[in-house]
């Protein structure tokens, strides 16, 4: 916008300059030359505005770029309305939680037998076990009859941090390594480091007679986990 206004008012300075070269009206020499004045220096980086009341006209005109501005600054407010309301949402449950931790730590604590101490889940951070499962990959493999089971397993895997999917299968394409309603755990060489952690889930969730075999080459995965 400046670079713009600045060349226009050059070339109306010139033609202010060539028509005096040839000696042409007087009055419309002065108009050229004073408005390709006023336009560069209305083009100068730092004039916002120019007081035109020496000319007669008795105004003062502002840049187009400040209206601009304003401009996107008013549209930008409900955008950082919206963000500094989701802030405080989030402060405002960080204060819930530690709330409730201290509310059931202390209960905890004034209650007979063991208690393990609840920890303050922090909203903004990945732990570092989640992150180090989110290397590995589990594709579980399941009859129709296992859906509930696949769909809960997924559900714990992903909880865990594993990259888990689910495969519907009728196991036709190789021969069973389980009787039916069994599940069976098979990791590679790099996925034995995360099996067992796949066998505790799969246990947790009552899956039925969880077996975990030894490390095969698998062609997907790190862990495939099948439900006959």
């Amino acid at each position: 916008m400046l670079i713009i206004l600045l060349s226009v008012g050059i070339c109306i300075i010139a033609c202010g300059v060539i028509l005096a070269f040839l000696k042409r009206d007087i009055v419309t020499i002065a108009l050229l030359l004073i408005t390709g004045i006023v336009i560069c220096i209305w083009g100068l980086p730092g004039v916002k505005s120019l007081d035109l009341s020496f000319l007669g006209v008795g105004a003062k005109v502002t840049k187009q770029v400040t209206e601009d501005q304003t401009a996107v600054v008013d549209a930008l407010a409900p955008i950082q309305l919206s963000i500094q309301k989701l802030q405080d949402a989030l402060a405002n449950q960080e204060k819930f939680n530690k709330t409730i931790t201290t509310s059931l730590n202390k209960l905890g604590a004034n209650s007979a037998g063991e208690h393990q101490a609840i920890e303050q889940p922090n909203i903004s951070s990945t732990s570092p076990a989640f992150a180090a499962n989110n290397q590995y990959s589990v594709f579980v493999f399941f009859r129709s009859s296992r859906t509930t089971d696949s769909q809960a397993l997924v559900r714990g895997l992903t909880a865990a941090g594993f990259q888990a999917s689910a495969i519907s299968t009728t196991f036709e394409e190789a021969p069973p390594i389980g009787p039916d309603g069994s599940t069976w755990i098979v990791p590679t060489d790099r996925g034995n480091k995360i099996a067992k952690e796949v066998e505790s889930i799969a246990t947790k969730l009552n899956l039925p007679n969880v077996n975990l075999g030894g490390a095969y080459p698998l062609s997907r995965g790190d862990v495939q986990v099948f439900l006959y």
